[in-house]
């Protein structure tokens, strides 16, 4: 046997690697530590400066309140001292004269700010600059960054900063807005200006060069103390490694080649301590005393290792748990000896367990189909959750309490062993190995039938979650083309209430035009009633969409009364009159005589009959006709309103009295409306007590009918 030692020319040896390895870390963790720290102070420095010019900003702002609430400073016409002549602008005299004979010039808040910002940059400390989006005074534009900032402030944005170069300069610029108060408008409300408003916004310039020299040397003190402790970290690592790893582990080296050749009787030559390395020279002792009486258990449990790799190749072959488990049954036989072997699988529902079982010697399987888990519950593997060893079933016999323990017996069993198929918690079933012998099994089966009981239950749990999962991904397919049908139907319908309520308003638009230019009083009354006509068909249209919503919120409230039938369809009749000469069609009435009150909200039932008139003189066809009939039924009054018209189709019908709900739902389609008019006329009719329906044949026209009851 060849061995290669680790002592390679050319190489580095593994104590210098460490050394280098652990130095690098050393070195990456203390530089990052102090990286770390420089960027702490130095955000700590800059947040400083931050508050510095929030501060300032906040005294500025103070100082410009002070002077707006008294509505400005007036200070003495000095010379040099020039009046506001933005203020002349805007109507206001900024001038005074005392009786003295003394002039006063207005200092208004923005002109004060400016004037403070000089006295402040003449001094070297923070600056100020007013400005606006809305300007009086062309010095306080704003430059690029403070337009940007403006912007945001209308957007919600409390504050903005950066830092920038300001006459050569570095400075930490802070910029927040300012609003309007009651004081301001005086000088300011000609602008649009409300209180509350954002009248703009203060920069305020904050030197940067103090702070810039404090993160300077901060950084290169902490340079120079880094490099010290690496340099000090790394001079200990190396002379503590090579005493205590390097020259200890090349006598291991020398060991392991000796081992290697197979030399097991080699001892090292490292005297055994308590740390690491004399604790890893005893166990490599130990381990060469070893190695001969593992190598001939190597041996035989690669067989089983074999075994149990093709044992993983059946249950990844397939997911079907009916083809699956018989070829890991097989497997089963040839790694453990035994005359049966079943698996009791607990079904979906948990109520009974059923039996997948072989044997070997040609010897049938136990017959047992099914196996209630009520019974098979009293097993003490399923109770206590672990495997089960018995050696002699004459004495002890734990499958006693159910059909199965019956069968074994009567087949000659005299020895089992039972292991639990677990998924967490969750009992998924049984493996059940039997012999004809006593004390066929002892605890290393125990080991390799628990090992294959866990592929097992993961291979139930994988099969039973895929056809979960194919059965999700179905119904997912399912629910996607249905939300891509109700995607469709919303923006046709979206569309098409909105050409609805569109077309009369755009109608009403021309009419009223062209009346205004008209001078004959008969055409302009015709075109007005045009405009009514028009308006009417909008107006049931919103009266349609509200109705609905109301009996969709239970919100919808009928007033009954008792109502005339024949005076209720007259009245709808003649509201649609114009509507049907329009369209040529002719509407006949068939009331039967001496038909009784009923008891109904009158509105509500004219709406009904009014949307069922509309209809059926919509869909019909030219020189058509429209009958309305009323009769007496028993206890109810039926009503039908029947026309000539296209007639539906059979497969449409069911979905008629949806809201929203039309035959062909497309802009183009040749027939208005929104699909409410049908939705209505069914909650109505309901609302009475009484039942909707229709019967049509497509081409030859369609009959809508409702019953209304006479006594409520």
């Amino acid at each position: 046997m060849d061995v290669v030692g680790i002592n390679v020319p050319g190489k580095l040896k593994l104590g210098t690697k460490f050394l280098l390895v652990v130095g690098t870390v050393v070195a990456v963790v203390i530089s990052s530590i102090f990286v770390w720290e420089y960027k702490e102070l130095e955000k700590h420095i800059i947040g400083g400066v931050e508050k510095q010019a929030e501060i300032a900003f906040e005294q500025i702002v103070i100082t410009r309140q002070w002077s707006a609430d008294y509505g400005g400073v007036y200070v003495e016409k000095k010379a040099g001292v020039e009046s506001n002549q933005y203020l002349l602008e805007i109507g206001i005299n900024p001038d005074i004269t005392d009786i003295e004979g003394k002039k006063y010039t207005l200092k208004n808040p923005a002109l004060m700010t400016r004037e403070i910002s000089s006295y402040a940059e003449a001094r070297g400390i923070h600056q100020f600059h007013i400005t606006s989006l809305k300007l009086i005074n062309p010095n306080n534009a704003p430059d690029e960054f403070e337009r940007q900032a403006l912007e945001k402030f209308e957007n919600g944005i409390k504050s903005v900063s950066q830092i920038t170069i300001k006459k050569g300069t570095p400075v930490f610029q802070y910029m927040a807005p300012i609003y309007v108060e009651e004081a301001c408008l005086k000088c300011h409300g000609h602008l649009g200006y409300n209180v509350g408003d954002i009248a703009g916004g203060i920069s305020v310039f904050v030197p940067m060069q103090e702070a810039y020299l404090a993160i300077q040397n901060t950084k290169r003190n902490l340079f120079f103390f880094a490099a010290a402790i690496i340099l000090v970290l790394e001079a200990s690592l190396y002379l503590s490694i090579k005493k205590m790893v390097t020259k200890p582990l090349e006598k291991l080296t020398r060991g392991a080649e000796e081992i290697g050749k197979g030399n097991l009787d080699y001892k090292l030559e490292i005297e055994e301590s308590s740390d690491e390395i004399g604790k890893l020279a005893g166990a490599f002792n130990y381990m060469s005393s070893k190695l001969k009486k593992s190598h001939e258990e190597i041996k035989l449990k690669a067989k089983q290792i074999a075994l149990m790799r093709d044992i993983d190749k059946a249950i990844l072959s397939t997911m079907r748990i009916d083809k699956m488990v018989p070829a890991i049954i097989k497997k089963i036989n040839s790694v453990i000896s035994c005359d049966y072997v079943h698996v009791a699988i607990l079904d979906e529902k948990g109520r009974e367990f059923y039996v997948i079982g072989s044997s070997v010697e040609n010897k049938s399987p136990i017959s047992c189909s099914k196996i209630p888990f009520e019974r098979a519950s009293q097993c003490p593997v399923l109770r206590d959750k672990k495997p089960m060893i018995c050696g002699d079933i004459a004495k002890e016999n734990p499958c006693s309490m159910c059909t199965f323990g019956s069968k074994i017996t009567e087949e000659g069993v005299r020895s089992t062993l039972i292991v639990p198929l677990l998924a967490g918690e969750r009992t998924l079933g049984l493996l059940h190995l039997a012999s004809l012998t006593t004390d066929a099994f002892n605890e290393e089966h125990m080991a390799i039938a628990q090992e294959i009981a866990n592929q097992l239950a993961v291979a139930l749990e994988n099969a039973r979650l895929i056809e979960e999962l194919n059965d999700a991904y179905k119904k997912l397919e399912e629910n996607y083309l249905d939300l891509k049908e109700i995607d469709r139907v919303k923006t046709d319908i979206i569309a098409n209430v909105s050409h609805e309520l569109r077309t009369p308003l755009t109608i009403v638009k021309g009419f009223i035009e062209i009346a205004m230019e008209e001078d004959d009083k008969e055409e302009r009354n015709e075109l007005l009633s045009m405009c009514r006509k028009a308006l009417f068909k909008q107006n049931r249209i919103i009266d349609d969409l509200i109705n609905v919503s109301e009996f969709e919120k239970k919100e919808y409230k009928l007033k009954f009364e008792n109502v005339d039938l024949e005076h209720v369809i007259q009245i709808a009749k003649e509201e649609i009159k114009s509507y049907a000469l329009e369209k040529d069609i002719n509407i006949k009435t068939s009331v039967e005589e001496s038909i009784p009150d009923i008891k109904a909200d009158f509105e509500a039932l004219k709406h009904a009959i009014t949307n069922l008139l509309d209809n059926a003189i919509k869909f019909n066809r030219k020189g058509g006709e429209v009958v309305i009939e009323a009769r007496q039924k028993g206890n109810v009054i039926e009503v039908c309103i029947a026309d000539t018209g296209i007639g539906i189709p059979k497969d449409k019908i069911p979905k008629l009295f949806t809201p929203l709900y039309q035959i062909n739902a497309t802009t183009t389609r040749k027939f208005g409306g929104t699909g409410m008019g049908l939705a209505v006329v069914k909650r109505i009719i309901e609302a009475h007590g009484g039942k909707v329906w229709v019967e049509s044949e497509e081409g030859k026209g369609s009959r809508f009918c409702f019953t209304l009851p006479i006594q409520r």
